[in-house]
């Protein structure tokens, strides 16, 4: 079964469990691929290779949770340090989802 199909599928699940968040992270990045995720059910896409920062808003927009330093989707500038990797703040929006 593929997302598209299994995410159809969720959602015609009695809520709370057809209202989970559904975010695509996929590696198709072609014109009108985010629009047929979106079409299928998903919340949400994110586009491979995988950006911490765009995955960590992702899931943060849909959770409701809260990062200390929200992450920039905005590419830093050449003269501007590298931001510190946002994986720590995707283990901490991840450990809010269980509770």
């Amino acid at each position: 079964m593929d997302g598209l199909t299994a995410t159809r599928a969720i959602r015609e699940l009695p809520a709370p469990k057809g209202a989970v968040p559904i975010i695509a992270v996929t590696a198709n990045a072609m014109i009108g691929d985010r629009e047929k995720y979106l079409a299928a059910g998903m919340d949400d896409y994110v586009a491979k290779p995988i950006d911490g920062q765009a995955l960590t808003a992702a899931i943060a927009r849909h959770t409701g949770a809260e990062i200390a330093s929200a992450p920039s989707l905005a590419a830093p500038a050449t003269n501007t340090p590298a931001p510190t990797d946002t994986f720590e703040d995707l283990d901490k929006v991840l450990g809010t989802m269980g509770n």
